[in-house]
Formats: C-alpha cells, sequence, structure tokens
C-alpha cells in the first residue's frame, strides 16, 4: 500500500474509502456503485514558453486572485510544463541539467535553457504570487507541479538505451531534490499550510520520426530510469503526477499487448510509471471527446486490480480545451474535451465495474499555452 498520498486535503471518508481500495487490491466481489458527482471547478495549467521569474509571479497571484474570489475553499491542481529535460552549458561555461521551454511567440520563438535551480526558483515565485495575491483566503489549497516530459535525447549524441536511462536517472534524482527542498523552503515561509509542491512528467510514446528514423520519445527502460530515481531520493516525502497519455493502448486489460518493438511499453509499464511505483500519481491527458482515452487509462486500472496488485486510484483528469482554442488544427476536432466532459469520462469510465471504481478524482485541470 502506498505511503506516499496527495489526497491529504479531501474529506476524511474519502481517506478511508481510497484506503480500504488500496487494501482489497485484486480480490474484488462486492457490488460498489458510487453515485456520479458533479466535476469539480478546474484549474489552468500551463506549457511555459518564457519562465521569467516575474511571469511565473504574474500566473501565481492571478490564480490567487480566482481563487479569492471564488465563494468556498478552492483545491487546485496546476501543473506547469517547462518542456523537455535538457543538458547544457551555462553562462559559467559549466555542464548543467535543466529543461529547455516551449517557444515563446513574442520572441522569435526562441526557447529557454532553464536550470534545476532555475526551475526552483521559478515555482517558488508562482507560490509566492498565489500567496499574496490570495489575500485572506487561506482555506484555498494548491497543488504545484514542477513539469516535464519525456520527448528528444537531452541534448546528447549518444542513444544507447543505458546511456539514456543513465541520464534520465540523474534528472530523476535532481528533480526529487528540488521537490523537497521546495516543501522544505514551503515549512519554513509558512506556505506549506496552502500549497504542495511535487513533480510532474508527461509520459508518452509515439512512432519514428519519417524524417530520420528516430524515436524521440523514450522507451519504459529509459523512463523507469526516472521513475526508480526520484523514488530512490524522494525521503518518501514527495510525489509527482504522470500527465501523459496512453498511446495505443488497448481498452481491456492485455498482458501481451505492446506498443511496438522499438518502444515495447505494456501495460505494466504503464501502471508502474503512473502508480506501481511508490511516489507516482496519475493525472491522464483524457481528450477524446468519444471516451476512448478514459477506456484505455480504465483498462490500465483493471490490469492492475487483476495481475499487479492494486488498481490505480487517479487523481484527476488533464484535458486542453484552451489550449486547443488557441491554436486550433485538425486534431482538436475530436480531441477538445472540456473539463468537466474529460473529468466525467474518466470518472464514469473506472466505476464501471468494481476492478476499477472508486468514489472520488480530486482535480480536474486544462492545459494551455501561456502565450499562444
Amino acid at each position: 500500500m502506498k505511503t506516499s498520498n496527495p489526497l491529504v486535503r479531501t474529506a476524511p471518508l474519502v481517506l478511508v474509502v481510497i484506503a480500504a481500495l488500496l487494501l482489497q487490491g485484486q480480490t474484488i466481489y462486492f457490488p460498489m456503485i458510487f453515485k456520479g458527482s458533479p466535476a469539480p471547478l478546474y484549474s489552468t495549467s500551463y506549457y511555459i514558453q518564457n519562465g521569467d521569474p516575474a511571469k511565473m509571479y504574474d500566473l501565481g497571484c492571478q490564480l490567487g486572485m480566482h481563487d479569492a474570489s471564488t465563494p468556498g475553499a478552492q483545491d487546485s491542481l496546476v501543473v506547469l510544463d517547462f518542456g523537455k529535460m535538457w543538458i547544457f552549458n551555462n553562462n559559467q561555461g559549466n555542464t548543467t541539467i535543466g529543461v529547455r521551454t516551449f517557444g515563446d511567440p513574442n520572441n522569435g520563438g526562441a526557447r529557454q535553457n532553464l536550470s534545476i535551480a532555475d526551475l526552483e526558483i521559478r515555482a517558488q515565485n508562482f507560490a509566492s504570487g498565489y500567496w499574496v495575491c490570495s489575500a485572506n483566503d487561506k482555506a484555498s489549497q494548491l497543488t504545484l507541479g514542477i513539469g516535464t516530459n519525456t520527448f528528444d535525447f537531452f541534448n546528447q549524441e549518444n542513444y544507447a538505451q543505458d546511456n539514456l536511462r543513465a541520464i534520465m536517472a540523474d534528472f530523476g534524482r535532481n528533480w526529487a531534490n528540488m521537490v523537497n527542498r521546495l516543501n522544505a523552503w514551503g515549512t519554513t515561509t509558512g506556505y506549506n499550510l496552502q500549497i504542495l509542491f511535487t513533480g510532474a512528467i508527461d509520459i508518452e510514446w509515439a512512432g519514428a520520426d519519417p524524417t530520420d528514423g528516430l524515436y524521440y520519445w523514450q522507451s519504459p527502460y529509459v523512463v523507469r530510469g526516472w521513475v526508480d530515481a526520484f523514488d530512490g531520493s524522494d525521503n518518501k516525502k514527495s510525489i509527482f503526477f504522470n500527465f501523459g497519455a496512453c498511446v495505443g493502448c488497448p481498452t481491456t486489460p492485455s498482458l501481451s499487448w505492446v506498443y511496438t518493438s522499438a518502444l515495447p511499453w505494456t501495460q505494466q509499464d504503464i501502471w508502474y510509471v503512473s502508480w506501481g511505483s511508490q511516489p507516482a500519481f496519475a493525472v491522464p491527458e483524457i481528450y477524446r471527446n468519444d471516451g476512448f482515452l478514459a477506456r484505455q487509462w480504465a483498462a490500465v486500472s483493471k490490469a492492475g486490480s487483476l495481475y499487479f496488485g492494486s488498481r490505480i486510484i487517479f487523481s484527476g483528469a488533464m484535458t486542453q480545451m484552451v489550449a486547443c482554442q488557441q491554436r486550433g488544427g485538425t486534431e482538436c476536432n475530436t480531441l477538445d474535451n472540456t473539463p468537466s466532459e474529460g473529468w466525467e469520462q474518466l470518472y464514469g469510465a473506472v466505476n464501471a465495474e468494481t476492478f476499477t471504481a472508486q468514489p472520488f478524482l480530486q482535480y480536474s485541470t486544462d492545459i494551455k499555452w501561456q502565450f499562444k
């Protein structure tokens, strides 16, 4: 049973039910029917295109003012997706690990290289903005995910799997240490009364690039390096959210399904990086209008219940409604769920049968581009 739990701010009854679900594992024979409830108010997550500290403060302040002006206590998950993991030389010429942000349309599409220390400062600025601008509303809560993804080769030319896994493990260790430091800073400042810092990672995969034949999204062997290193370095204090996609997954449990021979993702791999590893929790992308993506994730959860030791207790759902409104594109014709649609699809899919049922999905978040 997990000892880490992001659902620390839920009602006690919900926690009791969730604990019971975890203890049940795969042996579930009684009817479990949960009455549907309205989706929670959604938060806004961001693809970061300019990590200027003042801009991060302003984003946090916007959320703080929103929560303060919204009746009741809000409970929000915000993922700041800073882009792909990257190794670069800093201004002093030293090799540094960090991220390469998404292109800034206000600066000719330029990308920023931000170190782990830079990310830490940006997260602190967002949190400070939220704390100050939420003013007297200290009942509202923010879970802030410092995000990245599993795309590309880290600005390196050695594509051997063992080398990529070692690099990924270094990132995972540093990510966990960063989250630990941020939460310690939150305790020192008193922000921990309102703000929890976590890691966040967009784990997904795709076919070979048609121009060079390379697979830019990483294999389960490489990604597990990040997950296991995070787990080994978090001191059982910090967690991360997988906000990725279950690309090509079946909608029923399968021990034989494999994505491709080049990227041999299985349902067990997906379960592990989303729930099976101690610090892992899932807020998957539920973009597709027909509910298919929700059924894919429910199947992974059922496979966990049947074969791997536990269903997934999903923390919430992510949509991309506003990102689609910003950029459009034909793919958005079928991948533009509203936040309530994505949340309700996942809630409905996991509660369709007892092997995967859960009474509560804490978060609904919709991701957008910081600018466009």
